[in-house]
């Protein structure tokens, strides 16, 4: 692809919003090695904002569903979005007590147009992807998740769920996790409030660690240093794992502009600093059989035992037993690599910029694509994008984290799910 095509689909993708936008968003959170460079880099800035809505659009939503007196809720309301996405645009407000929000106003008829946004784009997808890639489903997962963030009163019931599962949790990796009070009274459908939260979007931060030779980078780096990284990247890591195998219930938009770094008040090597969770409208539940099996087949790449990954992975489904030796051998090396974080002996520290993961997989992707027999399972789709999301933002801040020790921790919560369910797996 040409820069100039690049730039123009990144610049159609902008102003189409919706599942067009959110595909283009998803995309762009892989690795370089998976897209050429010009794709890369338009899709990043489609990543980071579309186009916003006018000011007359902005007052027309708020009195649609607020009502015609909404200014009376608020001492001040700033009409220039601060951020705007697939969806919706975020702007900056002060309630009557003080409070200091952020008001989330979702875009006019995103929600009518998501079905015919999604087959339009299946046309596109189909004539570009192979059959193995199968697209139906991935438009299947793509259209359900769209419909649940078009309903913000779906957010607000999963932010309510995580900021009581991380209001309890002890920061025994990384920094303290957060997630901001919903303003219940002011979130409906299509707006959504919450308290403003402070900090540095970690995908900035990323960028700096990356690039750091201007002042800007400079200045953010100062409370930012190695340790930092380590904790926001033990943390990321940490919740992924826990969401998975400990709540079975997941966040599953690997944004990292959706995260944001508050450091320490104090320069005190005893404070990780916080990490504050923003925007759950793509969430997903897991079954107790799913989990278990999922972590059967991590846990047999673990230790090594080709055999076990093939057997847990059939009972997964990602594999029908009836595939090609290369294609059993390409599936094991890359669960193998990926289980590579979790081999390391507790107290070690796993280096994430020099595992290059996603490099080591990639070779194995033509192969397990063409010969793939079935569809991956329906929670595959979003959850290996947040898996996928979390180790390369783990190699993009260079971070060097204690995974033995954290798998250890999270076999440990296991033991009691598998003994629940075990009368219930498939052999």
């Amino acid at each position: 692809m040409t820069e100039a095509a690049a730039n123009k689909l990144a610049m159609t993708l902008s102003r189409m919003r919706g599942a067009a936008l959110k595909v283009g968003q998803m995309m762009s959170l892989q690795d370089s090695n998976l897209l050429p460079p010009a794709f890369q880099e338009a899709l990043e800035r489609v990543r980071r904002g579309a186009d916003p809505m006018p000011a007359g659009q902005v007052e027309l939503m708020l009195e649609q569903e607020l009502g015609p007196a909404w200014r009376d809720s608020f001492e001040s309301f700033d009409m220039t979005p601060f951020a705007a996405a697939s969806i919706g645009q975020v702007h900056r407000a002060v309630l009557r007590d003080g409070t200091q929000v952020v008001v989330k106003i979702q875009y006019p008829g995103i929600a009518e147009s998501v079905n015919s946004d999604v087959a339009n784009l299946g046309m596109v997808l189909k004539m570009v992807l192979p059959s193995t890639m199968y697209v139906d489903k991935l438009l299947k997962s793509t259209r359900e998740e769209l419909l649940l963030e078009t309903d913000y009163t779906n957010e607000a019931k999963n932010q309510n769920t995580f900021k009581n599962l991380t209001d309890t949790l002890p920061h025994n990796f990384g920094s303290r996790l957060r997630v901001p009070e919903v303003i219940s009274h002011l979130s409906t459908k299509r707006v959504f409030v919450s308290r403003l939260i402070r900090g540095v979007p970690v995908d900035k931060l990323a960028s700096a660690v990356e690039e750091g030779t201007d002042a800007a980078a400079a200045a953010l780096l100062t409370s930012f240093d190695q340790t930092a990284r380590n904790n926001v990247s033990a943390s990321l890591l940490h919740l992924c794992l826990l969401e998975l195998f400990s709540w079975k219930r997941m966040q599953t938009d690997p944004n990292w502009s959706n995260f944001f770094y508050e450091p320490p008040s104090t320069h005190s090597n005893k404070d990780p600093g916080t990490l504050h969770l923003l925007d759950f409208g793509a969430c997903r539940t897991f079954s107790d059989e799913f989990t278990v099996n999922y972590f059967s087949t991590i846990q047999a790449a673990v230790h090594g035992d080709m055999e076990g990954v093939l057997r847990h992975s059939r009972a997964v489904g990602f594999l029908t037993g009836e595939e090609s030796p290369s294609m059993n051998n390409a599936h094991c090396a890359a669960v193998m690599t990926l289980a590579d974080p979790f081999r390391s002996p507790p107290g070690t520290l796993f280096d994430f910029a020099k595992a290059d993961i996603t490099k080591r997989v990639t070779p194995h992707i033509p192969l397990m694509v063409r010969q793939r027999l079935r569809p991956p399972p329906e929670e595959v789709y979003s959850l290996h994008r947040k898996l996928a999301g979390t180790f390369l933002i783990c190699a993009r801040l260079g971070a060097k984290i204690d995974t033995g020790a954290m798998w250890r921790d999270i076999e440990r919560a296991m033991m009691t799910t598998i003994e629940a369910t075990k009368q219930n797996i498939r052999p």
